[in-house]
């Protein structure tokens, strides 16, 4: 069976890591976090990572997953069956 996904009208919340010198270019990392993780928990690897010279951008993903409210998300609707 071929599901077809359906594109969502929600914006993107998302963190944004400024490098530490002024350019007029950046290299640029995305960093997605997984279900059940929210924007805020990828900025202690981009730390860790020492990327003072990267534009860092974390989004969030727009469905709210976990327990308690608000501090997980998902990047798509799963059913109890998988789907």
């Amino acid at each position: 069976m071929t599901q077809r996904w359906a594109p969502i009208a929600a914006p993107l919340e998302h963190i944004i890591v400024a490098p530490q010198r002024p350019a007029s270019t950046y290299p640029t990392l995305i960093l997605l976090h997984g279900r059940g993780a929210n924007a805020s928990d990828l900025l202690q690897l981009a730390n860790e990572l020492n990327l003072g010279d990267f534009l860092v951008l974390a989004p969030q993903a727009p469905y709210e997953f976990g327990t308690p409210p608000g501090t997980g998300y998902a990047w798509y609707e799963m059913n109890m069956n998988g789907d």
